[in-house]
């Protein structure tokens, strides 16, 4: 294997390494690389990035099958080593890499270290990757037999206890499936024609899914801002609106702005705000490509004044993030808990200060990319306890056909990660509407 097929994998082993020990997500972790990222071809990096991400979204099967096969554990001193095993056994058993490729530039990794310690279990590396490659399907029947380990233990036996043991399996086999690229249209009645002569898929009115291929930048339409990317279950709410034009709209915790764009295509009035300047630049970015008006304010939303009260208000609250597991699949392993606790708190401040900027007859939309029940109908439970003049508005299934089933008893959006599983999946999302009496 030439020296060109080993820097993007020694810039995977840095990206995953760093990740590990200081708990950062991937994304962090890549652009934080700086100078050792500078040297590689945008398909050399592109391919760093997906071993990285490929590795973390089997990390406990990986893990699992890394047992089986070192017959000791590995000491603490030498946990990059374990980590350039699982890369290797990543690019055996779930990349398209030639099984002499996989083995061959783990072992130079090994032997090229700077690190002694590395250096001298070069040979561990080569017997344990050889083996895994000889006995690959042997190897894989058995970890699919326990899709569970491919949850970190604190989140399998929280996610039993409440969603029971074959729900919690099918998760656990959906945040192993890489998540497609859905596209929400600036005008709808365009998404089906694009689908058919892009090779895309339209699941509902609107929106378009492909399977992720190349720079989203190349694909036709983004230049001219026809299209912007959102999941398909993020650009569910806005759907159930209905005609919003000239309604003014408060969307709180907007960036990177996809319910912005949506708001603003439909004709509404819409302020968005957010506490992030460099996810607010993203947004103005958006919004500039795509030709769409919408006032941009820095600021924290609990502690904004606008001056004004609205028709809508949308709430997209900071949360675990447990519904979007496919898009960050370090998320479990970096955390040992969801802190719900300080979260819970901050989404009820966020509500209590959402519902004083909506006017009498006006509507306020709770939501978070998370599957905590603790973040999701509690909350909304939570709310409804301590604001009097509020009332639950049930969402109406009819209005996202196909989808009927998102809709809760109560009347809220519900999503999974195995909702339309078998065309691809969405994020795990939760929406609850709120109307406020008039006097």
């Amino acid at each position: 294997m030439s020296k060109e097929g080993i820097k993007p994998r020694a810039v995977a082993l840095q990206i995953l390494t760093r990740v590990i020990k200081r708990r950062v997500f991937l994304e962090e972790s890549a652009q934080s690389m700086g100078r050792a990222v500078g040297h590689l071809s945008p398909a050399e990096r592109a391919f760093a990035r997906r071993l990285a991400e490929t590795t973390f979204r089997h990390w406990g099967h990986l893990k699992l099958i890394k047992s089986w096969l070192v017959e000791r554990p590995l000491p603490h001193q030498a946990a990059e080593t374990g980590h350039l095993i699982l890369l290797g056994l990543a690019q055996l058993f779930y990349m398209e890499t030639a099984p002499h490729a996989a083995v061959s530039t783990s072992v130079e990794l090994a032997a090229s270290s700077p690190k002694a310690g590395m250096r001298s279990l070069k040979g561990l590396v080569n017997a344990v990757l050889r083996r895994a490659a000889n006995e690959r399907q042997a190897l894989l029947e058995r970890a699919a037999k326990d899709p569970l380990a491919n949850l970190p233990g604190w989140l399998s036996e929280r996610w039993r206890a409440q969603f029971g043991e074959e729900k919690t399996a099918r998760l656990a086999v959906a945040h192993t499936k890489p998540p497609p690229l859905d596209l929400t249209f600036k005008s709808p009645d365009r998404a089906e024609k694009w689908a058919d002569e892009h090779g895309g898929q339209s699941l509902i009115p609107g929106s378009v899914r492909l399977r992720p291929m190349g720079a989203i930048s190349d694909l036709p339409g983004y230049r001219d801002g026809d299209w912007w990317v959102q999941d398909l279950a993020a650009g569910l709410p806005v759907r159930l609106l209905g005609d919003i034009e000239g309604l003014s709209v408060a969307d709180l915790c907007a960036a990177p702005g996809g319910k912005t764009l949506q708001l603003a295509a439909a004709g509404a009035k819409v302020v968005a705000v957010d506490r992030s300047p460099g996810r607010l630049d993203r947004l103005r970015e958006n919004l500039n490509r795509t030709r769409l008006a919408a006032e941009v304010v820095e600021a924290e939303a609990q502690d904004w004044r606008p001056g004004q009260r609205f028709d809508l208000v949308f709430l997209d609250a900071p949360c675990s993030a447990s519904g979007t597991i496919r898009r960050h699949p370090e998320l479990p392993w970096i955390r040992k808990d969801f802190c719900l606790d300080a979260l819970t708190g901050l989404q009820d401040r966020l509500l209590e200060a959402a519902w004083k900027i909506v006017r009498p007859g006006g509507r306020l939309f709770y939501c978070v990319c998370s599957l905590e029940p603790d973040e999701c109908a509690a909350r909304a439970g939570h709310f409804l306890d301590h604001a009097a003049d509020a009332e639950r508005r049930p969402l109406v299934g009819a209005r996202i056909s196909g989808l009927e089933e998102t809709i809760t008893a109560e009347g809220d959006l519900r999503t999974w990660p195995i909702t339309l599983d078998d065309e691809g999946g969405m994020d795990g999302f939760f929406l609850a509407c709120f109307g406020k009496a008039k006097p």
